[in-house]
């Protein structure tokens, strides 16, 4: 992988994650008596994954 598009994909990642974050808590804190919605609290665990992954291959870490 070149080093602009390793860059390109971690930032892109970062953003997700954050962006990911920021559906989780607004979802939190609207939430009434019943929690938070099903859809939206999917949607950021899961952009929130991918960003996650995204990094984790651009940076070339392992956990291993």
């Amino acid at each position: 992988m070149s080093p602009k598009v390793g860059a390109a994909l971690y930032y892109v990642g970062r953003f997700l994650q954050v962006f990911a974050m920021w559906i989780l808590l607004v979802d939190i804190f609207t939430a009434g008596p019943l929690g938070p919605a099903p859809n939206p609290f999917y949607a950021g665990v899961a952009m929130f994954l991918a960003g996650w992954l995204m990094v984790r291959t651009a940076s070339g870490t392992t956990s291993r």
